[in-house]
């Protein structure tokens, strides 16, 4: 990995570059992360075009608190969000459990955390885009004990 392209960032990428990089983040999800973590996600971006994957789009970057503790109180019980430390107030138990969502982990809250939509690929090509990620200096939630293929952080 070069220092050049660690440094890579949106501003900084021109012409074709940059373009898909606004293909693949609409809504500028990336703008709200740290700048090591924007740097990587925006090589990875690159990298994923360049590999055919120019669909890959960013679908959440850096999250309030509040819209975290929203998230884990999906599909839990009072008990289960003071437990994690979550004001109960936030405990959904009726809804749809969001999948992987601890309340500890705040790695979107500090900005260094971001989703990918993989749901157009088939769970194969996952992997392999999992790989470049991880190629760009990035943890890949797909390695994980509880699975998240879409999320991508930085290392600790």
């Amino acid at each position: 990995m070069s220092k050049g392209a660690m440094e890579l960032d949106v501003g900084s990428a021109t012409g074709d570059a940059q373009a898909a990089v606004q293909r693949m983040d609409p809504r500028c999800h990336l703008h709200g992360l740290e700048g090591r973590t924007r740097s990587k996600a925006v090589w990875m971006l690159l990298e994923c075009d360049l590999a055919g994957y120019g669909l890959v789009r960013v679908i959440a970057g850096r999250r309030s608190l509040d819209t975290q503790w929203r998230l884990y109180g999906r599909g839990r019980t009072a008990a289960a969000c003071e437990s994690a430390g979550v004001p109960v107030g936030y405990a959904k138990p009726r809804a749809r459990r969001v999948r992987w969502c601890l309340a500890e982990r705040l790695k979107h809250v500090q900005g260094e955390a971001f989703d990918l939509d993989l749901t157009s690929y088939p769970e194969g090509e996952w992997e392999r885009i999992g790989a470049i990620g991880e190629r760009c200096g990035l943890d890949w939630g797909g390695r994980w004990e509880v699975t998240d293929a879409g999320h991508f952080e930085s290392k600790a």
